[in-house]
């Protein structure tokens, strides 16, 4: 039989069904950028996966030891009876988006109960069926190791035993017996009360020289004797025969691949097993003792029966049975460069196979060009003739009446908006039925978990997003607002917001750019400006207070430069870092300004009021102007704008900076972004990876893909193209190379209190030194070496460190580094540093040892009331959290100076307000009175002079006809008494 498969037009029934039920929508819906087909395959993974070694990896071998993993967590351990109590790390969210999962599993005799894995963010249970979510709490060996989160596979026995595997290792540069693992496990953890608790199997626990179980990609149970469990490692496919007590070898026919990678295991419901081992199919019928390979040579495809798996340009093989039949099993064959080789077929248990899936058409891909990472395939339990592949979309194949003819289907759009009922997020990894209800099927991918209903209420396919309190995000980056929003980028969940003021859920996340994220920046005076990025160069601005306009803002000078023909952006793996590097500074006290903003006025203006004003530096941050004298109708006059912001985007061997990033008022147009490194500074292949402004403004710090650190220096005084662009101007800035490493530059901070403190963060297991410390950064001389820096490792575990904090408090002079195993605290740091012995302490509690990519904290007082000092982190694997531990302004701080002010007592009534408000309140003293309206994010929406009232009890009308109903904040100033209430507008 050849050739016979159909591929139906599926696509104008998706369109059109996307087209009619958004018509039908009422809801309001944040995912406001479309994705796109051609960057998702092109990029996603293999950037991710890239980005990740480099940063992760040895940076000679680029693999990950276990030796390495287990020296640090022993360190770890060591520390332990040192850890923090102060810190109270909670989880912020976002816990409706889900993460990467490989692992899912519902209980064989109750449905409503379910497991899911993330890859970084541990084991997680349903007890609804996957409706609601909670994080499985386990440890390690002993109550002083540490669990481990990589969860990637999972079973259950006969008995209803649980086991679960940790490691992830699937990715395209994948050999014949190693691959260079994303995150290392350290064993296999066992359930015996159904999932109430687990317990690590002591056999699994990594060795020196027995590491196999670093890496469990599956695993899978005897459906009729409890004690058999088959696991799938780097190191071969192991079985344990006695509950998990022991394990070894499964028993192979050839012999000689005891050893080599198996990424799959399955199990039918006779008992018989097929397992994927370098590349080769392995079959075990039930009754044998041991596993025969059934791939053979390319030749025997061409043969009308009786051919087997090819052995020839394989990059991945995953298999799937029919419940019903142990005699039909499936073959979903990756080719090496991770696009569809073949679907095979077998209906005698895997002896002998057929195409029924042909590779190598443009219509038929359904792992895109990026199989390997993301392969799935299940059997339809009601239909043993009906398969589901899974990797970009969901595919259906139905074999026709008769023969091998087999009709082939798109089934899902992961493009489509998240609402649509054919949505399910893209790079699946795992198909599962629920055993008790076989019309329903759950998806596990880099999404999260999706729930999908076959034939229901007439509808063919239904599908749901299922990630209520999932919180296994894997974020590259973090920023925050005064209000406390949060924005970060992730990995394959593009940009995500967590804001209080949308709905009632303050942990909910909503997606405002598709793709991965880089790095994100917040105004902390204007908390509607934002900034994202996407994978190698992709820049977005807001300043929308619902967060939904967002816009590019290169110029053509950037854009030709770059060599994008279209003016805008076009990704490029050779255009920037995958994590696209930015960074933003502002302040409202620029002291050196000249800038100035021309007023017309509209109406009479008297000598002694205050107005506010817009600036236009910082997009509508309130400049108040008290009037020397008496201005009228059509009179012109100027008022200085204090607010000065410099914004930095690090592309390939160059950096862009403008000072018109969070001025809405103008088009940047030509020169409007600097090139602010001179020609041949860095290499023809070299990209920035991480940059950071010191407190002042004045110096950009910034690292290579070569490992070089940069400062530029004097934007203080550059405040045009002239002084700063090396294509037009003649820079006044100077360019200095201050410091060189043997390893990934991770992360940098700048002190807000010293502007010459800065602190590297190294990466890359295998290597002792992971933080640099310099106490004269702004002044030290070239140096093509790290001479200028003071290791400040110290105890801390030898595991790469991503990220660090100077925190505000001048007090406590506390230092927070982020590794891949938490976060760590180095207290009173000035005095260790000159003691020359440098302590860490572990600073995680309710946090656990999760990478932390990221981190930052809430620095200006002015406009940061409540929030002062609080620090968040993005972690790669379970989401967004925050400390409270140094937040340090109390409720009454004064929001228009920044001073202490005593608490004024005020009453507002009626509230809800309908169109008017009064305000009541008694003065002490005579006093001016200012009132403003602000909205929950904290943006000035009206502000009043109501000029001077005597002492005693007085009462404001506040006409309130033009706020949209909603909450708000109501702020009243009178001499040097200060406060708020709020309000609600019908």
């Amino acid at each position: 039989m050849k050739n016979n498969y159909l591929y139906l037009n599926f696509t104008l029934a998706l369109v059109v069904g996307i087209m009619l039920f958004t018509l039908t929508q009422t809801h309001y819906t944040r995912n406001y950028i479309p994705r796109s087909k051609s960057m998702q395959g092109t990029y996603s993974a293999q950037g991710a996966i890239d980005y990740l070694i480099n940063i992760r990896a040895n940076q000679l071998t680029k693999t990950i030891e276990a030796s390495d993993v287990k020296k640090a967590q022993q360190q770890l351990q060591i520390l332990s009876s040192r850890k923090s109590t102060e810190s109270a790390w909670a989880f912020r969210g976002p816990n409706n988006i889900g993460g990467r999962t490989r692992a899912l599993l519902i209980d064989k005799d109750n449905s409503n109960l379910m497991f899911a894995g993330g890859v970084a963010g541990g084991l997680w249970k349903s007890t609804t069926s996957g409706q609601y979510w909670v994080p499985v709490e386990y440890q390690g060996a002993t109550s002083e190791d540490f669990a481990n989160l990589a969860v990637v596979s999972i079973c259950q026995a006969a008995n209803g035993d649980i086991y679960f595997g940790t490691g992830e290792g699937v990715h395209f540069n994948h050999g014949l017996n190693t691959a260079t693992p994303m995150i290392l496990g350290s064993g296999i953890w066992k359930s015996t009360d159904r999932g109430n608790t687990f317990t690590k199997l002591t056999a699994t626990e990594p060795t020196e020289g027995n590491d196999a179980f670093t890496l469990v990609f599956k695993m899978a149970a005897d459906p009729s004797n409890a004690n058999i469990v088959y696991a799938s490692t780097s190191q071969g496919l192991k079985v344990s025969t006695d509950g998990g007590v022991n394990w070894g070898p499964a028993p192979l026919e050839e012999s000689v691949y005891n050893n080599s990678t198996s990424m799959d295991v399955k199990v039918a419901s006779d008992g018989s097993f097929i397992a994927s081992i370098a590349n080769k199919c392995f079959v075990k019928k039930a009754g044998a003792s041991q596993f025969v390979l059934r791939s053979g040579q390319d030749e025997l495809e061409n043969a009308e029966e009786g051919h087997l798996i090819s052995t020839t340009n394989i990059g991945r093989l995953e298999f799937a049975y029919a419940p019903q039949d142990p005699n039909i099993v499936f073959c979903a064959a990756v080719n090496q460069a991770s696009g569809l080789k073949n679907i095979y077929k077998s209906t005698d248990g895997g002896d002998n196979w057929i195409v029924v899936g042909k590779g190598g058409s443009a219509l038929f891909q359904p792992f895109g060009s990026q199989g390997i990472y993301d392969v799935c395939i299940a059997v339809n339990p009601t239909n043993k003739n009906q398969v589901f592949v899974g990797g970009l979309n969901l595919w259906s194949g139905v074999a026709a009446n008769t023969g091998n003819l087999f009709a082939w289907s798109q089934v899902t759009m992961w493009d489509a908006p998240t609402y649509y009922s054919l949505y399910v997020h893209a790079d699946q990894h795992i198909i599962l039925f629920d055993p008790k209800d076989p019309q329903i099927m759950f998806v596990g991918s880099d999404g999260g978990v999706s729930r999908g209903f076959l034939n229901k209420d007439g509808v063919k396919y239904q599908f749901k997003t299922m990630n209520n309190n999932y919180g296994v995000t894997q974020f590259y980056s973090v920023a925050a607002n005064s209000a406390g929003t949060l924005i970060g980028g992730t990995q394959d969940n593009g940009s995500l917001l967590v804001v209080k003021e949308f709905g009632t859920d303050e942990k909910a996340g909503y997606s405002v750019m598709g793709g991965d994220g880089g790095h994100v920046v917040m105004s902390q005076i204007m908390p509607n400006i934002a900034y994202v990025t996407m994978y190698f160069g992709g820049l977005w601005r807001n300043n929308d207070e619902n967060y939904a306009d967002w816009n590019t803002f290169y110029n053509s000078d950037l854009a030709d430069y770059q060599g994008w023909t279209s003016g805008g952006y076009e990704p490029d793996m050779q255009s920037a870092s995958f994590v696209t590097p930015i960074t933003y500074w502002e302040t409202d006290n620029d002291i050196t300004g000249m800038d100035s903003v021309m007023f017309i006025a509209k109406k009479t203006y008297t000598k002694g009021s205050t107005v506010v004003f817009p600036s236009y530096n910082v997009n509508k941050a309130p400049v108040y102007k008290t009037f020397e004298k008496d201005y009228f109708e059509n009179d012109t006059f100027y008022y200085q704008d204090p607010y000065r912001a410099l914004f930095a985007l690090g592309m390939k061997h160059e950096i862009w900076v403008t000072p018109f990033a969070a001025n809405w008022n103008i088009t940047i147009a030509q020169k409007g972004w600097w090139r602010v490194v001179k020609k041949n500074t860095m290499g023809a292949d070299e990209y920035v990876t991480q940059m950071k402004f010191s407190a002042d403004g004045n110096n950009l710090f910034f690292s290579t893909s070569e490992n070089e650190l940069y400062r530029i220096s004097g934007f203080d005084t550059a405040r045009t193209y002239k002084e700063a662009d090396y294509i037009f101007g003649k820079p006044t800035t100077t360019i200095t190379k201050i410091g060189a490493f043997n390893q990934a530059i991770t992360g940098l901070a700048c002190d807000p209190n010293n502007v010459d403190n800065l602190l590297v963060t190294l990466g890359n297991y295998s290597n002792d030194f992971y933080v640099y410390y310099c106490a004269q950064a702004t002044t030290v001389a070239a140096s093509s070496s790290f001479s200028n820096f003071t290791d400040v490792t110290g105890d801390l575990p030898h595991v790469p460190a991503f990220c660090a904090l100077f925190e505000i408090d001048e007090t406590k002079n506390d230092v927070l580094v982020g590794t891949d195993m938490g976060v760590f605290r180095a207290k009173k740091f000035s005095q260790q540093v000159g003691a020359g012995t440098i302590a860490w302490e572990p600073y995680q509690n309710g946090l656990g040892p999760v990478p932390v990519f990221q981190i930052t904290q809430l620095t200006m007082a002015k406009w940061n009331k409540g929030n002062y000092g609080k620090i968040y982190i993005g972690t790669h694997g379970r989401g967004f959290y925050e400390d409270m531990n140094y937040v340090g302004i109390a409720e009454d701080d004064d929001l228009f100076n920044g001073t202490k002010s005593s608490q004024l007592a005020f009453t507002v009534f009626p509230n809800p307000i309908v169109d008017k408000a009064s305000v009541k309140l008694n003065l002490k003293e005579d006093a001016k009175i200012t009132v403003q309206i602000l909205n929950l994010a904290g943006q000035v929406i009206d502000a009043k002079d109501f000029g001077t009232y005597y002492a005693g009890e007085n009462t404001l009308e506040l006409s309130c006809n033009s706020l949209k109903p909603g909450a708000y904040i109501l702020n009243v100033k009178a001499g040097a008494q200060q406060g708020s209430a709020r309000v609600v507008k019908k």
